[in-house]
């Protein structure tokens, strides 16, 4: 977010508004926006992870992962998040140009997240997984399968009989692509209309709390001489 704010001053020598115009400084402003632009960000991922995942925390770790920098004529407000940008923007992701954290091959395939306990996390995350392949190859990601026995011992024979309480996975985690075409979503990020009314009271509380400190006349307010 790149914000230029122009304020200018009647100055007749007074000292509060002096001090005013030395504390709205450029580079001080930067600091009040990058704060309170970054906070409105953090705030809508929390309220996104609420409705969109809350158990992949994906959006919380968004928020944690947005911060701001001063840079000159603005400032920058940073979000070290993959698929933040992809979400917003829209665009098409194909296997074969990143690195598996499980084998440090190059991939082949996308995984795509099929249930809620995948999302916001990746296959290496994940023990045991199988390759479920069908007739154009793999196609899915799914946890092991694996039958729990019963052993119980007759008191009287001392037979031993071995029994199945189930079966246990199965399910399928994660999905095998080639590609995926995400659609272009802007409600990923805060409406810019909201960042800027955030910033500009940030910048009025500023204000007035410079005011208060440098007038020593109770109650006075920055339209008053």
């Amino acid at each position: 977010m790149s914000a230029s704010i122009d304020l200018r001053f009647q100055d007749h020598a007074s000292e509060g508004v002096r001090a005013l115009a030395a504390t709205l400084d450029p580079a001080v402003v930067n600091e009040v926006v990058g704060e309170a632009a970054a906070t409105v960000y953090q705030q809508h991922f929390i309220a996104r992870e609420k409705s969109h995942s809350p158990n992949s925390h994906y959006y919380g770790k968004a928020a944690k992962a947005t911060g701001y920098q001063v840079v000159p004529g603005g400032v920058l407000i940073s979000i070290a998040h993959v698929g933040i940008a992809l979400h917003f923007f829209g665009g098409t992701v194909k296997a074969g140009k990143g690195i598996s954290r499980a084998t440090g091959r190059p991939t082949k395939y996308l995984t795509i997240p099929a249930r809620d306990e995948a999302k916001g996390r990746t296959a290496a995350d994940f023990d045991s997984l199988i390759i479920l392949w069908g007739r154009n190859g793999p196609y899915a990601l799914a946890k092991t399968v694996r039958t729990q026995l019963s052993v119980k011992r007759n008191k009287n024979t001392g037979a031993v009989t071995v029994g199945s309480r189930g079966v246990q996975g199965g399910e399928v985690l994660f999905w095998l692509k080639k590609e995926i075409t995400v659609q272009k979503d802007p409600t990923v990020l805060p409406e810019p209309a909201i960042v800027t009314r955030a910033a500009s009271r940030a910048i009025l509380s500023l204000a007035e709390r410079t005011w208060q400190r440098s007038t020593p006349t109770r109650g006075r307010t920055l339209d008053q001489n």
